[in-house]
């Protein structure tokens, strides 16, 4: 645990009180090396032993802010080639085997923290052994940028958890990256963004450039978390809500621009409600080099069974089910259908064409072959919250049921149901081209807090601002951002067959989906 001492206190005896445990469900910790750098953040070293996992160094802080030490997570060494462990001989060196590697290739530093150090430009430099090595410690400071933060809104899913752990009370990991500046577009009147500035000491700012500086007219942050989804903004004639994401984003390539640098940027959801927003802000990010990951949290999230597309296969078609609103859970479901549709054979290639169905049209699609109702089917099989009565039909259950048709230019096809009323989750299946099989799996979120399928998005984000490089590629959402305009424009058209000779965007990704570890228990949803 930590201690605080009051050296100020008379008498015989000094008076301290616990702050919490170092690293909260380890099975023993081994701290070894602890310094307080210059603004009072407390570090400190730790082998800690985990239960079935064993012992891994880790580094944990604690602020005069914070109410308890945060676990800071595993060390990691991101230059994996800055020493030779292995001899010609393939035997390892001698006074070299302090380090190992994961499966995954990481390569982590075995034994003991020795010295710990805190520099004023916030790095924190230790040492381990077998060889002995010096390893700085840089945890990313981002500026938040939001439309509004309040309870339960995405910024409160992404900033509440660099400020209170990933299970949104204090109580989980601390992502490695640090809040540093709060600017919102709005202050509804349950705003939280004031209070929890307070308590965390996080500066809040009335402008993005601020926010990006801290003030001192500097670019001053590591990255930038850009959350526009929430507040009261005006819809477009196609259904979207227009959050001002283009106006944010320059502002942003602003402040880039004036400091003659750029860092990491994450922009949540879709780029933009319109095509031609979605491809400058990807077009800027493109020239100016800037490192920009965006999209849902579904791509990551849980399935329901554990399985994915097979890469470099021919996909024939993917059919997918979905609810909500058209535009914000809309597109949850093309990035759903997005990140098993690029794992095939010569990767993406773009959309030639969309289509918009509704009501009993829907179900006439089915009669000229528009898509394979046992792969629909199949997907609404493999719902869990609220499956189909038994003797019923869909087209018996949705009054108003919607179908987005997207064919791309390679020849695959997916069709995207909402079917509102009867269907409160999201699953797909997909048939192979040259073997005829099907596979099909649930996409499962957490729809109580704390949402953990937003930490999973977040671990992706974090990997993004540590490295400087996209784990997932953002033309994945740039395709799903303009799939989405022109599929409403079709439904605003009447359902007029759109061809989308734009959405010629092709890219390839060695990004691989993995089934996350069970999740916490869920808490209701209260309405703070």
């Amino acid at each position: 645990q930590l201690f605080a001492y009051d050296l100020t206190s008379d008498g015989d005896v000094l008076k301290g009180r616990s702050l919490g445990p170092l690293v909260p469900g380890a099975k023993a910790t081994d701290c070894r090396a602890m310094c307080v750098a210059s603004d009072g953040t407390v570090w400190a070293g730790v082998a800690a032993t985990f239960e079935g996992r064993g012992q891994f160094l880790h580094v944990v802080r604690w602020r005069p802010a914070d109410s308890a030490p945060r676990d800071m997570g595993p060390v990691a060494i991101r230059n994996p080639d800055y020493v030779t462990t292995i001899k010609a001989d393939g035997k390892t060196k001698p006074w070299h085997h302090g380090v190992y590697r994961l499966p995954d290739g990481k390569l982590l530093p075995r034994y003991t923290i020795m010295g710990i150090c805190a520099a004023r430009d916030g790095t924190v430099y230790l040492t381990t052994l077998y060889p002995f090595t010096l390893h700085a410690i840089q945890i990313p400071k981002v500026a938040g940028i939001t439309t509004e933060y309040r309870h339960n809104s995405h910024a409160d899913m992404f900033f509440t958890r660099l400020l209170a752990t990933d299970t949104l009370d204090g109580r989980g990991r601390t992502p490695s990256l640090q809040l540093a500046s709060i600017y919102t577009d709005q202050l509804p009147a349950n705003d939280i963004s004031r209070e929890f500035g307070r308590k965390h000491a996080v500066p809040t700012h009335d402008s993005i450039k601020d926010a990006l500086t801290l003030g001192t007219g500097q670019l001053a942050v590591d990255g930038v978390l850009l959350i526009a989804e929430h507040g009261k903004y005006p819809e477009s004639n196609t259904g979207q809500f227009v959050f001002p994401k283009r106006r944010m984003f320059r502002e942003v390539v602003e402040t880039f621009r004036d400091a003659g640098r750029v860092v990491p940027v994450f922009h949540d959801k879709h780029l933009a409600d319109n095509w031609a927003d979605a491809k400058w802000i990807y077009d800027q990010a493109r020239r100016l080099q800037i490192p920009m990951m965006a999209g849902s949290s579904l791509p990551v999230t849980w399935r329901y069974p554990p399985v994915d597309v097979r890469r470099g296969a021919r996909l024939k078609q993917v059919v997918a089910v979905s609810y909500h609103r058209l535009d914000a859970y809309g597109f949850h479901a093309l990035e759903m259908v997005q990140s098993l549709a690029e794992r095939r054979a010569g990767g993406e290639t773009g959309v030639r064409a969309v289509q918009c169905f509704t009501g009993d049209d829907v179900w006439e699609a089915e009669k000229r072959g528009v898509y394979d109702r046992r792969l629909l089917d199949e997907a609404l099989s493999r719902l869990k919250q609220r499956p189909l009565p038994a003797g019923k039909k869909i087209e018996q259950l949705v009054r108003e049921p919607v179908l987005f048709v997207v064919d791309y230019r390679d020849g695959l096809r997916a069709n995207i149901f909402t079917l509102n009323h009867a269907v409160v989750e999201w699953a797909a299946a997909w048939r192979y081209a040259d073997s005829g099989e099907s596979e099909s799996t649930l996409f499962w979120t957490q729809e109580l807090r704390p949402f953990m399928h937003f930490t999973y998005q977040l671990m992706g984000i974090e990997q993004m601002m540590q490295t400087g490089k996209p784990v997932w590629p953002v033309e994945r959402t740039l395709l799903t951002s303009g799939t989405l305009d022109a599929l409403l424009v079709s439904k605003r058209d009447g359902g007029k067959r759109l061809d989308t000779p734009w959405l010629d965007v092709r890219y390839q990704t060695d990004w691989d989906w993995c089934q996350p570890p069970p999740p916490p228990p869920g808490r209701p949803i209260s309405k703070q």
